[in-house]
């Protein structure tokens, strides 16, 4: 799989490290992050069970529920890379790389969904966290497809 983002592509180049590194370390990256939502998750429903004030009722909703789709598709990352470092192993190791796309690609394709159910009309669909959340699960699904017809 070749590297579209030239501006990517050239950070990657940077870094001096194999592609089977650089997924490890993303798979890292997002298994840290998922812990991290976890931990938000539990202090939001912390919060709502706390009787707050009403005013703050619907900004904790939200929380509430774009970190459930978020932990989804961080999961799918987690995958995803994981996939990717067996795709780009050396040896390489396809069939389980097309486990963990398979999974992801499961993964993914929930998060698009809940993202399409929780924020049917985003008022800026190009940006900010739920514009990002609804292009980047239907652009990880695909990207999950092509390394599938890789694997």
């Amino acid at each position: 799989m070749i590297i579209s983002n030239e501006t990517y592509a050239a950070d990657f180049a940077k870094l001096k490290i194999d592609r089977n590194e650089l997924h490890r370390r993303l798979a890292k990256r997002w298994s840290i992050l998922a812990a991290l939502n976890a931990t938000a998750s539990r202090d939001v429903s912390e919060a709502l069970r706390a009787n707050p004030r009403l005013g703050a009722v619907e900004d904790l909703r939200f929380l509430e529920t774009i970190s459930q789709v978020d932990r989804v598709l961080m999961d799918a990352l987690v995958d995803f890379h994981h996939g990717m470092q067996r795709y780009f192993a050396s040896p390489q190791d396809t069939k389980e790389a097309r486990t963990y796309f398979q999974k992801a690609l499961g993964k993914a394709q929930q998060a698009q969904d809940q993202a399409a159910e929780a924020f049917p009309h985003p008022i800026d669909p190009s940006g900010g966290e739920v514009g990002i959340l609804r292009t980047h699960t239907a652009r990880l699904v695909e990207a999950i497809k092509v390394m599938l017809g890789q694997a």
